[in-house]
């Protein structure tokens, strides 16, 4: 008989959420809307900052308080033409965090809040417990599911400069891999800037500069990998999941034991699954209720965007599973 294992959303873990909105209205007018939604919503009352001009915006660390600060990379015509406003949330680690910062989203697009193609979502998550063995393996489970993510993002996001493809980096040969170093990975695949300010390295689907600066200087206090792929939409549930998908993928990674066989794209929507933490391999993998919502968004977003007949009928498969269970 498999071993049946129950999986829990990781509570432990923080994390932080970047909103990248339009500019239909200003940094001051969103600013007072976070305050009522404070106000109305939370037992423990966030305070939100509202920095001025371009030279306002500046790394959000460590945080108790909602930042909304200038972006140029995120208006409506463009980075050099336009420009938007990005929301980074307080410091969160815990399924309540999750809600309530997701919520936020419904609130702002009610309020009259808008996004355009240029507006993504990104969920920093803290990683000052890996190492570089760790963080070897992360990558290697990145490179297996980074196409099926692809798929269940908006086709704005596919080649998208600002959240380009890791696997890009392998160019056609990997035959250094070998499964028993995934710190080979790392050392691989690591970032080589690590400015703060335009740097191309940031630019990836999952931003790798915070763990890299952390490894060299201690004192840094943004040891996270960020999540840079997923469109921004003000809606509740494509926020919580992003969320809870890249959280617990962070958690599964750092409970394995050992690195991917080969860094092939996994070959069918069961083996992306147990990648991302949402299916087991050996075992029978009960997931909380939680995690079971965000596996179906998952596939339903796969349904909808993938453009192979195959997936789509892979994933059918798995979501018919998951309501007739």
């Amino acid at each position: 008989m498999p071993e049946i294992l129950y999986q829990e959303f990781p509570n432990q873990r923080r994390f932080g959420v970047e909103l990248e909105v339009s500019n239909n209205i200003s940094k001051q007018e969103i600013g007072v809307i976070i305050n009522e939604y404070e106000f109305f919503y939370s037992l423990n009352r966030k305070n939100v900052r509202v920095t001025a001009g371009p030279e306002g915006w500046a790394q959000t660390r460590d945080n108790d308080y909602w930042h909304v600060k200038f972006d140029r990379t995120c208006g409506p015509l463009g980075k050099k033409i336009d420009h938007g406003w990005e929301i980074a949330s307080y410091i969160g680690s815990n399924i309540e965090d999750v809600n309530h910062i997701s919520r936020l989203a419904r609130f702002l697009k009610n309020a009259g809040a808008e996004v355009n193609l240029n507006c993504a979502l990104h969920v920093h998550v803290e990683v000052k417990d890996f190492n570089e063995h760790k963080m070897g393996i992360l990558l290697s489970m990145w490179l297996k599911i980074e196409n099926f993510l692809l798929m269940a993002c908006h086709p704005s996001r596919f080649n998208n400069q600002y959240c380009m493809p890791i696997r890009r980096k392998l160019g056609r040969c990997s035959n250094w891999y070998d499964p028993e170093c995934p710190e080979q990975v790392w050392k691989n695949l690591r970032p080589c800037n690590l400015n703060i300010h335009n740097n191309h390295d940031k630019r990836e689907t999952l931003n790798t500069v915070g763990f890299a600066t952390a490894t060299c200087n201690p004192f840094f206090t943004r040891n996270t990998v960020e999540l840079r792929l997923p469109e921004c939409m003000l809606d509740e549930f494509h926020v919580k999941n992003w969320i809870r998908l890249i959280v617990n993928f962070v958690e599964c990674s750092n409970k394995k034991m050992s690195a991917p066989k080969d860094l092939k794209p996994a070959k069918n929507i069961k083996e992306a699954l147990n990648y991302l933490g949402l299916s087991g391999e050996e075992e029978f993998l009960i997931l909380c209720p939680d995690l079971v919502s965000t596996k179906a968004w998952f596939l339903r977003k796969i349904i909808k965007n993938s453009q192979s007949k195959k997936i789509i009928n892979q994933s059918e498969k798995h979501l018919d599973l998951i309501y007739s269970a």
